[in-house]
């Protein structure tokens, strides 16, 4: 899968070009919320108004902190190889793909590595390697926005977990799924059983299918990466 990029260090990386981005400036995204809904920007005049202390306050307050500064989303992704098409525990075992499939993955976003990540800045999706749940991940974030890829190939497999309840744990709960389908054959949706209604993007190699909502022709899938990111707005 490559090296992978160290996002939890220093600053984050950009999905798009791999890039390092500058800390996000507090004022700046102020000026940004302020100028969208339509409000006045405070004046160094203005006079500030005081906050009574108390507890319900105090508490409102660390929930805040809680709360992730940019919007969050995570997305499966499993691998459909050869002879595999309908076949969960099959596809879920797998731990490598062809090298389309690679090239895919890395359009996606960016590859870290979970030990190296903190979790309070970089949206995880509950992923842990301390968890047993693989070394690394892809990401895409930018100012306002962070996507983790719950990507089965990435996920080790175990002996004690031949149904791959663990890598399921995961996936089943994204809304959202990417089957990249490599089977040559024709993949029946719901094959890989989900705890949530999840919609799915069904990747074959001439065609992509936005199941639901749209569907775009495509010779290649040179742009399957790009268009993913983009179906995301269509699916949730």
């Amino acid at each position: 899968a490559g090296n992978a990029a160290m996002v939890g260090g220093e600053s984050p990386v950009n999905g798009e070009g791999g890039d390092a981005m500058k800390p996000i400036s507090p004022e700046h995204m102020f000026d940004q919320i302020v100028q969208a809904a339509g409000m006045r920007i405070p004046l160094a005049s203005d006079q500030c108004l005081p906050i009574p202390k108390s507890r319900p306050f105090e508490s409102s307050i660390r929930i805040l902190d809680m709360i992730p500064c940019q919007e969050t989303h995570k997305i499966g992704v499993i691998y459909v190889g050869h002879g595999q098409a309908n076949k969960e525990t099959e596809i879920l075992g797998n731990t490598e793909g062809s090298p389309r499939y690679q090239a895919f993955l890395q359009g996606l976003g960016s590859l870290i590595s979970l030990s190296d990540c903190s979790s309070g800045r970089i949206f995880l999706g509950g992923l842990s390697e301390k968890d047993g749940d693989g070394e690394c991940a892809y990401v895409w974030l930018d100012d306002a926005m962070q996507v983790v890829y719950h990507t089965a190939t990435l996920m080790p497999n175990r002996d004690t977990d031949p149904q791959f309840n663990k890598k399921k744990r995961h996936i089943g709960n994204d809304y959202v799924a990417i089957v990249y389908n490599d089977s040559g054959e024709a993949y029946q949706m719901g094959t890989v059983r989900a705890s949530l209604s999840m919609r799915q993007l069904l990747l074959n190699l001439w065609t992509l299918n936005l199941i639901g909502s749209v569907c775009w022709p495509s010779r290649s899938s040179t742009n399957f990466s790009l268009i993913s990111r983009r179906a995301r707005l269509y699916l949730t």
